[in-house]
Parts: structure tokens; sequence; C-alpha cells
């Protein structure tokens, strides 16, 4: 591991869009993975992240989360436990994410996820374009 995967553990991660309002407590509220529609929402109390679980197709699901200021360490902790129930309780062979900071994707990275491609110019942040990067994990990988 890099020293700058080693600092990335020990940050703390605040998101600017997903930022959970001081009056929710839906980390608290979630024990397990519920489902919500079309949508699994896992919530790991011990390591202040909430996960949302969307199903693409029958074989594949992308991976969104929302942390209230969780550490690096902490969000893999978190991550690793929702990929494990992921294997444990779904039918999906591979996870995917999307992610626009190299923060995220050395958290993917730690748990043995591949860059599968970048999306160039597709998603904006704030008032710009900016590239996507796409990771996948397979079952039985990581």
């Amino acid at each position: 591991m890099t020293e700058w995967e080693e600092k990335v553990l020990e940050e703390t991660f605040t998101p600017e869009v997903w930022q959970l309002p001081d009056d929710t407590d839906i980390i608290s509220n979630l024990q397990m993975a519920e489902q919500a529609g079309n949508l699994y929402i896992f919530g790991d109390k011990e390591n202040k992240t909430v996960w949302l679980i969307e199903p693409n197709n029958m074989t594949r699901c992308s991976l969104h989360t929302c942390t209230d200021n969780a550490t690096g360490m902490q969000l893999v902790k978190s991550l690793r436990k929702v990929v494990d129930w992921i294997w444990e309780d779904t039918m999906f062979l591979k996870i995917e994410g999307r992610f626009t900071d190299e923060r995220e994707c050395a958290l993917m990275k730690r748990i043995g996820a591949t860059h599968e491609g970048t999306c160039r110019n597709s998603f904006i942040k704030g008032d710009k374009l900016v590239d996507e990067y796409i990771y996948g994990l397979y079952r039985g990988e990581g």
C-alpha cells in the first residue's frame, strides 16, 4: 500500500450532496438490509455509513453510499460488510461503482475491485463536467 493510500484510510469523508441532515436517524434505525421498492438499503451504524444497492439487471448491481463523517477505514470496513451481504443474500454476480473522486477509487481497490473504464465528462460536479471511473467486483474476487 502506498503512503497516499494509507492517508486515504485516515481521512474523514463528508459528502457534498448526500450528507445526512442532523435530525436524520436513518443509520441507527437500519440494522440490516431493507428492501425499498427495487432498491436495497444497508445500514451500518458502527461505521457511520448507509449503502444503497441498485439492481441494474438480474446479475449486476450498482453501489452508492451516504456517510456521516466516516473515516476511510470505517468506509473500508463497511464496504466489506455490504459486499459480504450482497454475495450471501442476493443473486448478483457483479457489483459496479462509478466514482469521480480518486479517494473513492482507492477504497474500491482496497476490496479487490478492478478499474474497468472511464466515462469522460459524464458527471456534473459543481459547475463542471468531470470523468467517472468505473470499478467492478465479481463474485469470488476480493
